[in-house]
């Protein structure tokens, strides 16, 4: 199966949406658990597509009940008492990228931890106790799994994820999802796909060319100019050009990554914005942002930062969205909720600016009212629009 297209439909104001038409939705990563206390931003933004990562390992180790797992819940209840529909992607971090996990090696077929990690995450599809309509079989397997587990001839990861599906279409009591395999990074990258992990990429995908199950594949889209992406998905589209596709994270990170200390008065409209609302001569975009997080900034005035910014892309969701359309891609899902927590942490250094790019910021603007008036304020109207649809 796949995970269902939208019909061709009149929307309300009188145009008509094809029935190949992308579904753009929100990502939360491996933190659903930040929606327990704001279901309502899923009302506010019009959201239909939901998708998350269960950090498996982590949740093993840990020994928490899945059904009182808050991360569980707040996906149950995004299905069950707001009709989303959800991407679920497992994620193994054998290679201890996240947390407090030690590295480790893809277990042995039929080894006791083997059977813990699958046992692990049917418990917790099952837990959501509603339909899960997409599961992704690995959340970034080539950065998360150790080399000689990857990037050798015959990777143990790729066995690894052919008995994980086995078991789950054996075993599984969630629903009749579609399973994609992935999701793939920089595609774009020759060297990547050809080089550093060749048979990787091809014995994944001849399980999805192979296996009457699995019906296509993920990718996460993060690029620094947008002929990055367009490259990424063509590679994905011609890696299954019968199969789904879907983009569970795309951003522009890396573009503004190479703008975060760049002075904000740098150019004509940046410096009118300065000027404006007071901010020093040369403060750099953190030091704006560190600012903001310290002192919420309102709306629109975050709106004007954005769209005084040369490097800063305001028609975003309309452009991926064209993107995704462009080579069939059916759901891509990009940063949902940038929550107040984020306060806490130090972007001065290091910082990777996924933050800016999300449909709510309430760890920049202030939230009078709720944190549905903290939507970005040039993307919010696209992508209600471009969330809509029937079924």
């Amino acid at each position: 199966m796949t995970a269902g297209r939208a019909e061709t439909r009149g929307d309300a104001d009188g145009s008509e949406q094809s029935s190949d038409a992308p579904v753009i939705g929100a990502n939360l990563n491996g933190r659903p658990h930040r929606l327990l206390d704001e279901l309502d931003l899923l009302d506010a933004s019009g959201t239909t597509w939901l998708r998350a990562f269960i950090d498996v390992r982590r949740k093993l180790e840990a020994g928490t009940d899945p059904d009182d797992d808050p991360d569980v819940v707040a996906l149950r209840r995004a299905a069950r008492d707001r009709g989303c529909k959800l991407i679920v992607s497992l994620k193994w971090d054998f290679k201890a990228n996240w947390g407090d996990k030690a590295p480790i090696n893809v277990p042995p077929p039929g080894s006791t931890f083997e059977e813990d990690l699958h046992r692990c995450a049917l418990r917790y599809l099952r837990a959501i106790r509603a339909p899960v309509d997409v599961v992704v079989l690995g959340n970034e397997p080539m950065w998360e799994t150790l080399d000689e587990d990857v990037k050798v001839e015959d990777p143990s990861i790729v066995r690894f994820t052919r008995d994980l599906k086995e078991r789950l279409v054996r075993e599984g009591d969630h629903g009749d999802p579609a399973y994609l395999v992935g999701a793939f990074n920089r595609a774009h990258h020759a060297d990547t796909r050809e080089k550093q992990y060749p048979h990787f990429y091809r014995e994944m995908l001849e399980f999805v060319g192979e296996d009457e199950d699995v019906d296509g594949i993920d990718l996460h889209v993060h690029y620094g100019a947008f002929r990055e992406a367009e490259e990424m998905v063509a590679v994905g589209r011609a890696a299954v050009p019968d199969g789904t596709l879907m983009v569970t994270e795309f951003s522009p990170v890396w573009r503004y990554y190479r703008h975060r200390y760049t002075p904000i008065d740098g150019s004509d409209a940046g410096e009118r914005f300065a000027r404006e609302y007071g901010v020093p001569a040369g403060t750099t975009t953190v030091e704006y942002i560190e600012a903001a997080k310290r002192r919420p900034r309102p709306p629109g005035e975050v709106a004007d930062f954005y769209d005084a910014m040369p490097w800063y892309n305001v028609d975003f969701v309309s452009d991926m969205y064209d993107l995704l359309d462009r080579f069939d891609v059916e759901v891509g899902t990009f940063g949902f909720l940038a929550g107040l927590g984020m306060r806490n942490e130090d972007w001065t250094s290091g910082w990777l600016p996924f933050h800016i790019n999300f449909l709510f910021q309430p760890v920049l603007m202030q939230a009078e009212g709720g944190l549905e008036n903290t939507a970005h304020p040039h993307y919010v109207e696209d992508y209600r629009r471009l969330a809509r649809r029937d079924g």
